[in-house]
Order: structure tokens, then C-alpha cells, then sequence
């Protein structure tokens, strides 16, 4: 009881003081745009990654928010009227939901694409996927993925489809025979992480139960750095090209190695599992099937947008590939 009054004392006080200059401001504004018509404070997105998620949706003027931001200035700026969150995946849910207590913005969810960095002519492009059909914060809500996964007609856009399908076929590697399968554990930030088959979860177990302990293989790159770094997806690449399958939970790596063309088995409920494609240990009802390239059409290029480093828009042509550095610097390793 006396926290929450000290608490409700301190944040005017505290918002002055950033308001004043008094206190380092942990914001930061994005590109000017007096013809964007919504405003937003972005949050717990890389600061490297701002420049191009500014340019990727300039229908918003942003004001970035730094991980350390405190509560005060971060609940200042969302008190503003017609003010948006957009909250990226891997923000601590906690201090999201202190932070918009009594405001109630609309929350949006931003995330990597399924397909993080892609490379034309030496040339790389990141791509970020921004849900907007309302607030992430609900149990199992639906998201924009699954909404137009699940009901999205694909008969009309044959040009898309055959791009997605190019896509693929330029992505895919080849097979190997062996019985070597790659594991991703969960990574569960408040635990420390231990490489023993018995940190995995049960679900994954399960799945596991045919496979020998000889020939299983644990991923560990994801551990210490974000799975969408391109250290850790050559990692990944480098690794899944010698074995026959991958297991995870519901880590994005698992579509990665989809589109590569490995057999993927999933104990979760990832966006990409359900349709056909993969081999699920939880019951997934999903409204119809989905071919790989069905899948990769409404993921990658209809929901997904993509810039330059320089932040440049790009559409996507089935003339862009996995980066060439991927595998020659997980080779090289």
C-alpha cells in the first residue's frame, strides 16, 4: 500500500524532471513525418534496428524508447493523446503492462519477419512484421499471421504465389543421409540454461523418444544472442545442413529450417505449424491446409516489409537468397 502511494507521488515528479532536462532522457525521436497519421512509442526494439523500422512504416511518428527507459517517462509519453505502443516480441511483459496501467493505448506487436535478413547482390534486407489488429497481450489471441494464414484467398495472387515459390526453391538445401536430428531447446530468460536433455521441455521430450541420444544434436547459439542475429542463423545453417530433422518448441528457427526443406517437428504452437507441413505433437486446429509456398506468400510477402540498410523500401523478387556470409561464415568458424 505505501510502494503504490510513494509510487503515484514519484512518477509526476520524475516525469518533470525528464520533461525539464533535469533527468537524461532515455527517448529518442524518430525520422519527422508531418504527414504520418498515427504517433507511437516504440519499444524494446534494438537500436540498431531503429533506423529501419523508422523508414519501414513511415505511416508512424515514433518516439523510440531505450530498454532501460524508466516507467515515468515511458507512461509520459503514452499519456498523450492518440499515442500507440508498439511493443516488440521480446520485451519483458511486466514491465509493459506497469507501463500502460490505467493509460490503456493500443498495443501493437512487433516482431522480426519469419525470415529476418535477406540479400540481393550484396545487398542485405531486414524485414519487420508489425501486428495491428489490437492489443498482444491476451492469452492465445489471434494474431494478424493466423487470421490471414487461416483465411487469406491465394487464388487470385498467382504472381505471389510463384514468387514464394521461387523464393523456395533458391532457399532450400540438400538433403543428407544420416540420422542426426537438431534440437532447439527453449531459452527461458529467468533460468540459467544448461545443455542436458533434461532441460527440455516435455513436450519436445515426447517427440524425442524415438530418436537416440547419439544422434541428437543441441543448438545452443540462441542461448546467448537473439535468434534473428546473423551470427546465430549461419550457426543454425551450418548445423541443420547435416541432419536430417529439426525439434522445437514453437522457436522461429523451426520455419527457418522449413524453408530450407528439413522435416520439422514441433511439441508448440508457432504461427507456421498446423498446416500440413509439420510434424505436430499438440493438436493444432487450423481452418484449412497450407502448401509451404502458401505459407511463405502471406508471412513473408504480404505481411512482412523489407528495407535497406539505408532505409530503402524493397519488394521482394524470387532473386533474393539466405545471405551468402551465412554459411561461408559458419563454414569458416
Amino acid at each position: 500500500m505505501l510502494q503504490s502511494v510513494l509510487s503515484r507521488l514519484i512518477m509526476p515528479v520524475r516525469r518533470f524532471q525528464y520533461a525539464t532536462g533535469l533527468l537524461r532522457s532515455r527517448l529518442r525521436r524518430g525520422r519527422y513525418n508531418a504527414d504520418a497519421p498515427y504517433r507511437a512509442v516504440v519499444y524494446g526494439l534494438p537500436n540498431e534496428m531503429w533506423h529501419a523500422f523508422d523508414m519501414a512504416f513511415p505511416e508512424y511518428e515514433k518516439v523510440f524508447a531505450h530498454d532501460n527507459c524508466s516507467l515515468a517517462e515511458l507512461r509520459g509519453q503514452l499519456g498523450k493523446r492518440h499515442m500507440a505502443f508498439i511493443v516488440f516480441s521480446e520485451a519483458p511483459t511486466r514491465r509493459v503492462n506497469l507501463a500502460i496501467k490505467n493509460l490503456n493505448p493500443t498495443v501493437f506487436h512487433l516482431s522480426m519477419a519469419p525470415v529476418p535478413i535477406l540479400e540481393l547482390s550484396g545487398t542485405n534486407v531486414h524485414g519487420f512484421v508489425l501486428d495491428s489488429i489490437g492489443s498482444w497481450i491476451g492469452a492465445r489471441r489471434p494474431t494478424e499471421l493466423d487470421l490471414f494464414l487461416g483465411s487469406l484467398d491465394l487464388s487470385d495472387r498467382h504472381a505471389t504465389v510463384k514468387t514464394a515459390a521461387g523464393l523456395l526453391k533458391k532457399w532450400q538445401i540438400s538433403s543428407v543421409k544420416t540420422d542426426k536430428v537438431l534440437i532447439v531447446p527453449q531459452v527461458k530468460r529467468s533460468s540459467s540454461f544448461d545443455l542436458d536433455v533434461a532441460e527440455l521441455d516435455d513436450g519436445l521430450l515426447a517427440l524425442l523418444e524415438g530418436v537416440t541420444e547419439g544422434n541428437r544434436v543441441i543448438f545452443s547459439s540462441h542461448v546467448h544472442d537473439a535468434w534473428y542475429s546473423e551470427a546465430v542463423l549461419a550457426d543454425f545453417i551450418h548445423k541443420v545442413q547435416d541432419c536430417r530433422a529439426v525439434y522445437v518448441n514453437d522457436s522461429p528457427l523451426g520455419f527457418i529450417a522449413l524453408l530450407l526443406g528439413k522435416e520439422v517437428h514441433v511439441s508448440g504452437r508457432p504461427f507456421w505449424a498446423g498446416y500440413g507441413q509439420t510434424e505436430c505433437s499438440a493438436l493444432i486446429h487450423r481452418m484449412r491446409p497450407l502448401e509451404t509456398k502458401e505459407i511463405v506468400a502471406i508471412s513473408v510477402l504480404i505481411l512482412t516489409r523489407y528495407v535497406t540498410s539505408e532505409g530503402e523500401r524493397v519488394q521482394l523478387t524470387s532473386d533474393y537468397a539466405l545471405p551468402s556470409g551465412f554459411i561461408s561464415t559458419a563454414t569458416d568458424s
